[in-house]
């Protein structure tokens, strides 16, 4: 079987792809409870995800040295985006003018529509790099954009 742990080719890309998917699951499940740790059937979804997580990473590990991936490189990489995330989560991430442009129709947007709610900025921070491509339509285009992502 192509792709799997054994397979030589890409020795363990599905075994991380499926690991990936059950990371998406918790997650998604944390999601519908509200941040709830506890899931409607029981399960403790903090220590699901720390057990999926664990698991992508034990994958990933996998995939680096069976396909003789630059370690030194992904190393690097995740460095660069953990400080990037730290940036983020501490408020001192540089903006570009365009962002803070984008940022501020959005949320002069959502402000005329009476939408000020903690899911409306879940969708201004998720729908970041897709709204960087809708920056030059008008604000009518904009509105639009806006409700189908409300749906």
């Amino acid at each position: 079987m192509m792709f799997a742990i054994g397979s030589k080719i890409w020795p363990g890309l599905s075994k991380l792809i499926e690991e990936c998917g059950e990371v998406v699951q918790v997650c998604g499940k944390l999601l519908g409870t509200g941040g709830a740790q506890t899931h409607f059937d029981g399960s403790d979804l903090r220590e699901r995800l720390t057990e999926e997580l664990a698991d992508v990473l034990a994958a990933a590990a996998f995939v680096i040295e069976r396909n003789g991936l630059d370690a030194v490189a992904i190393e690097k990489r995740v460095a660069e985006k953990r400080q990037r995330f730290e940036d983020w989560h501490a408020g001192t991430a540089p903006h570009t003018v365009d962002d803070l442009d984008i940022s501020v129709r959005l949320a002069n947007i959502l402000q005329a529509e009476g939408c000020v709610t903690i899911k409306d900025a879940e969708v201004l921070l998720c729908k970041a790099d897709v709204w960087k491509k809708h920056s030059q339509k008008s604000e009518r285009e904009l509105r639009a954009v806006l409700t189908e992502w409300k749906r």
